[in-house]
């Protein structure tokens, strides 16, 4: 997403309303399937998460509008709620992410499944005045679209806390995408182990070579004039006779 795209969002955002983080601080990996939520309860969004300004429907898997979640799941989320105004989705808790670490916010989406117009979607991560630091725009999800995998990846250069947000661009006819699965990764990859054990083993054999080189070189220097090897050890060598 362009960073132009990106301010847009941020000021489209700001216009809701500032709200007070939520002192949570949520541990990563994180996943949530939404399979929590027992029943459709329109306009509330489900444990863990909420809402600024427009609302969404925590949705039971064909419990009602025959919406089904990602693959027969209990729960998912239309990301428009009942209210003519979609809502500012946002995790209720905050990730703490580090300088240089890089990270992954993916979910599965899929049309509004109701054959209503196309949806388009932006979300990401977003610090606690919601303004996006990360994001991506998605276009024209269909309503038959199926569920996808979409990511956005983001890399602080400073320590920073963040939430995860979804938000139905401008929806207002109570038919959001549904959301589903949703999870944030550290992606930043540690050296296998395998590394460190052929560097480990590289280690060793570089000392068993200095050991050796070591070794030969006392041993020449023992063999020096005046020292000989005896079978039962070392002695004097014996000096010549002077007539």
């Amino acid at each position: 997403m362009s960073q132009g795209n990106v301010s847009a969002a941020a000021l489209l955002v700001l216009g809701f309303s500032v709200h007070e983080a939520s002192a949570l601080t949520i541990p990563i990996p994180y996943f949530d399937d939404f399979n929590g939520i027992g029943s459709t309860q329109l306009n509330m969004a489900p444990s863990g998460w909420t809402t600024v300004f427009g609302s969404v429907d925590s949705i039971a898997s064909g419990n009602i509008y025959n919406i089904t979640c990602y693959l027969g799941s209990q729960g998912c989320v239309d990301l428009d709620g009942s209210t003519s105004q979609s809502g500012y989705f946002i995790t209720s808790g905050t990730f703490n992410l580090a300088a240089g670490q890089t990270y992954q916010l993916s979910a599965q989406i899929s049309g509004n499944q109701r054959g209503a117009v196309a949806n388009d979607l932006i979300f990401g991560f977003a610090n606690t005045f919601n303004v996006p630091l990360a994001a991506q725009t998605v276009l024209g999800i269909v309503s038959s679209s199926p569920f996808t995998l979409y990511s956005v990846l983001f890399t602080p250069t400073t320590a920073v806390t963040v939430e995860a947000f979804f938000y139905d661009i401008l929806g207002n006819n109570n038919q959001g995408p549904i959301l589903d699965d949703v999870s944030v990764t550290d992606t930043t990859v540690p050296l296998p182990a395998a590394v460190w054990l052929m560097l480990s083993g590289l280690a060793a054999l570089g000392a068993v070579a200095r050991r050796r080189i070591g070794a030969a070189s006392r041993a020449s220097d023992l063999q020096a004039p005046g020292l000989k090897f005896a079978g039962d050890g070392l002695r004097l060598a014996p000096r010549a006779r002077l007539h």
